[in-house]
Order: structure tokens, then sequence, then C-alpha cells
């Protein structure tokens, strides 16, 4: 379920209209990878509400046709002037579902803020979503647009793109029949694009060995030691990955093995990053160590990186924290192994960051 509730029509007075009319639809519907069961409703009512021919599969993926008769077997008739083959237009309805820190906003069934800042269009504290979310509202304008001279159209949504191309890998292909495609996802007014990077996704898993805190290996003089890093600008990882900004997943990992080599530390636990797709913004860490063997290390870290990354990371921060042992409620499941400490640290720091190749 998603909150139905209005969103102020913010975008009302930008041409073209009803684009930015299904746009401003489209960020009322919660929409992010793996949750676009309600934006693939949408459009199939968008479809009947225009009696235009619709095709909805499990995966939410949606094509609907215009200048075109189909039956329950499919397309059976061009009905457009043109005698040219039908043109398929193709858009994604997922987003990358980012947040800032401070924001409360619960993306799985919250609107969208939208902000309107000179020629520039964004929402307060998240994400937008315009790849793709600008193409679905292109397409859904062409559909609605009676007064247009059109070929037949097939219009194609596809589900889950930025996790992996799902929908449109498990399309059922029989349901098109034109053999022209514009895929509208490209990034720069004007261009057209003929090939583009791709993308794997590789998930590891590293077995882990704890240590119990009451065998006696932690001494009385640890301390919890907490570090985080935020305040970077990240961004998505196929727009934005040669530009050299910094991931604080990497950051956190570089920083935990210059201390791994030069005192001892316990791990207790790494977080970072939302999405698979996007530059981490922030992370953090926790571990068990003494604040005089470590304090000066870690803020020696966080001026080296702040000289280095400041021309692109103005904003970057690194925050040091301290405190007893017994205010980590955690640690009531150990600590990592030494071993295994050395083997998270050094695979986050082997894996390759950046444009590969």
């Amino acid at each position: 379920m998603y909150s139905n509730k209005k969103i102020n029509a913010v975008l009302s007075d930008l041409e073209p209209k009803n684009v930015f009319y299904f746009f401003e639809e489209i960020c009322r519907i919660p929409h992010g990878s793996g949750n676009t069961k309600a934006i693939s409703d949408y459009l199939r009512d968008f479809a009947v509400e225009r009696s235009l021919d619709y095709y909805q599969d499990d995966l939410n993926n949606v094509i609907i046709y215009k200048n075109m008769d189909c039956d329950d077997e499919g397309i059976i008739d061009n009905k457009s002037y043109f005698n040219d083959e039908p043109i398929i237009l193709q858009g994604h309805m997922d987003m990358v579902c980012e947040k800032s820190p401070e924001s409360s906003k619960n993306m799985e069934i919250d609107a969208l803020d939208l902000v309107v800042d000179g020629d520039f269009i964004s929402a307060d504290g998240t994400s937008l979503g315009a790849d793709n979310g600008i193409a679905i509202a292109m397409m859904l304008a062409i559909l609605d647009d009676d007064e247009l001279d059109l070929p037949s159209i097939e219009a194609v949504f596809t589900a889950d793109e930025e996790i992996g191309l799902i929908g449109a890998e498990g399309l059922d292909l029989s349901n098109l029949s034109g053999r022209s495609l514009i895929n509208l996802d490209s990034e720069l007014e004007g261009y057209l694009v003929v090939s583009c990077a791709g993308g794997n996704r590789l998930d590891v898993r590293i077995p882990l060995d704890y240590y119990d805190l009451d065998d006696g290996l932690i001494g009385d003089d640890y301390n919890l030691i907490e570090v985080y890093i935020d305040g970077l600008k990240g961004g998505h990882s196929g727009i934005e990955i040669n530009k050299g900004l910094a991931n604080a997943n990497k950051l956190i990992a570089e920083m935990l093995a210059i201390l791994n080599d030069s005192v001892d530390i316990k791990l207790i636990n790494i977080e970072g990053g939302n999405a698979d797709n996007a530059i981490p913004t922030e992370a953090k860490c926790a571990f068990l160590a003494k604040v005089d063997e470590v304090k000066d290390i870690v803020e020696e870290y966080g001026l080296r990186v702040n000289s280095e990354v400041f021309d692109l990371e103005e904003d970057f921060s690194l925050e040091f924290r301290a405190s007893e042992i017994s205010k980590w409620d955690v640690l009531s499941s150990g600590v990592l192994s030494d071993e295994t400490r050395d083997n998270v640290i050094g695979f986050l720091n082997a894996v390759p960051n950046g444009v590969c190749k």
C-alpha cells in the first residue's frame, strides 16, 4: 500500500504541461526497485481509462498499445495510417531510492516532495527518480494525446531495471510486433545513444567466526569505538562513476586496514551504502580497541582524506566516538575473530572501485 494523499501541484506551470503532470503523478506513487506493483497498476489503469489495449505480466511489466487492435491472442492489426511497423517506446518504471540521513521519508509508502529551483527539479531529502520517471511521463503524454499524428505505438514499461534488468529479461516478446525501439533512458537531451555500459552484480558471502567476550581476550582497558563517515555526494554508479567521487565503504575499509596493521582491534560490524548501483555516501563501523592507540590514527586519516577529496567532496566528515563496552548491546553475540576480521577488511580493500575498463 502507499499513501494516496495528493501532493501539491508543484510542476503545474512547467512546459510541456502534460509531461510534467504525469511526472508529478508518478512521484506520488512509490516505485523503488522491487516495489513496482502500485506503479504497474497505475499504468494498467491509465490504459483502461483511455480504452487502450494493454498487457501486464507477473513481473509488473506493462505494454500499452496505441493505433493497434489486439485480442486475447495478441496483436491483430496496425490501425495507423502509417504503413510502417509499430514503433516501440521503452522506459523503466523503477527508481533508485536514496535519502539523506536526516530524512524521515518512508520511500516504500510515501510520495516524494518535489522542489523547483530555476531550471532544476529535485526531491526534498531523497532521490527524484527522473531516471526513468521522465521517460514514463513522456510516454504517457504521447499515449494521452489524440491530436498527435502517430504511427502505431507499443509503449513498453519494464520493471526492476535498476537491480538487474529483471523486467526486461523476463518480458514475453511475443506481445510485441515492432522491430524499431527507442529506449528513453539516456542522460543528455538531443543525443542518440547506440550502445551503453553494462553491469554485473556479484553476491559474496564470507564465513563469520566470533569470539565470546567471556573468554578473556578483551582487556579491561578496551573501549567501544565507533567511526562514522558521511557527507559524500554519491550518485549513480553508471553516470557518476568516472568523476572520482569518494566511496564511503572504501574509505572505512581503508581506515580499518591502517588500524589493523598498527594496533589490535576487535571488529564488531561494518555498514554502508543503500543500493548496489549507487555510490555509498555514508558508512560506519564499530570495533573494540584502546582509545589512546587508535584515536590519533583515525583522526589523522580523516584529515588526510579531507585534503585529498576536498575539491570534489567538500562536505566529507569523519566522526570518532568512544564509550564503555557495556553500552553496546550487540556485544552479547561476541566480536569477529581475528581471521574473519582480516578476511573482511582485506576483501573490502581488494574490491575494485571506479571505472574498470
